[in-house]
């Protein structure tokens, strides 16, 4: 299997099982704290399975890809959920939303293959490169156009996970080793963006949250006197 077709198969997988966890997820929770947790634990699963648990070759890649892949879609989960973004929106309906990205994710990954067989495209690769980074991008806007902005979002982040599998695949790699190597890599990449993001986006609500209490405290109706009847009271000489 070429590296090409080696890479398509596995970014299909992961944007298939990204859209599964986030499906679920979406319809589990109500605070994006939950899954924002259970994102960042999955985060670290898979930094001691590249880094430390697995010593067996490749299988330690394998474990991490899975674990940031579940991350990452636990992370979006909650950004959806703290935007409450598809909050009433049928799972259905939600699952195609979804596939969608997953299919605009991968036709972006297989174009970009196509046109650098084009010799003059090839011929001048890093103007090629800036020029498909903007079209794409201006793919997302056009898409988003009078559409709520999570549209733009989760176009954004599906479209970063192809982007990072180009560099996959667009990096010397000797070996099956070496892919999965760049692979973990790239996913790990995403996690810590969405981490950031997510915790920007959380802190955010809760600063919202504290700045709408509303103080009413039950005090009892003290009759006190005025300023005015106090200076009465001065005139007579009490």
């Amino acid at each position: 299997m070429g590296k090409f077709k080696f890479l398509l198969l596995h970014l299909i997988s992961y944007l298939i099982v990204l859209s599964v966890v986030i499906l679920l997820s979406n319809s589990t929770y109500t605070n994006g704290w939950y899954p924002f947790g259970i994102g960042v634990f999955n985060f670290v699963l898979a930094i001691i399975a590249r880094f430390g648990l697995i010593k067996e070759k490749n299988i330690n890649t394998i474990v991490s890809i899975i674990f940031s892949c579940i991350a990452n879609g636990l992370l979006i989960s909650s950004l959806c959920v703290a935007t409450n973004t598809y909050i009433t929106t049928p799972i259905d309906e939600l699952l195609l939303i979804v596939l969608s990205y997953a299919i605009i994710g991968t036709l972006i990954y297989v174009v970009f293959y196509f046109l650098m067989n084009i010799q003059f495209l090839r011929k001048h690769f890093i103007i090629s490169l800036i020029a498909y980074l903007i079209l794409t991008f201006g793919l997302i806007i056009f898409l988003t156009i009078n559409q709520e902005s999570i549209y733009f979002g989760g176009l954004i982040i599906y479209n970063l996970i192809s982007w990072f599998f180009l560099i996959c695949y667009l990096k010397k790699s000797s070996d099956v080793s070496d892919m999965y190597n760049h692979m973990s890599i790239a996913s790990m990449s995403t996690v810590v963006i969405l981490i950031i993001i997510a915790l920007i986006v959380l802190s955010e609500g809760d600063a919202d949250v504290g700045g709408d209490l509303d103080l009413d405290l039950d005090l009892p109706d003290l009759d006190l006197p005025s300023s005015q009847e106090k200076n009465k009271k001065k005139d007579v000489g009490l």
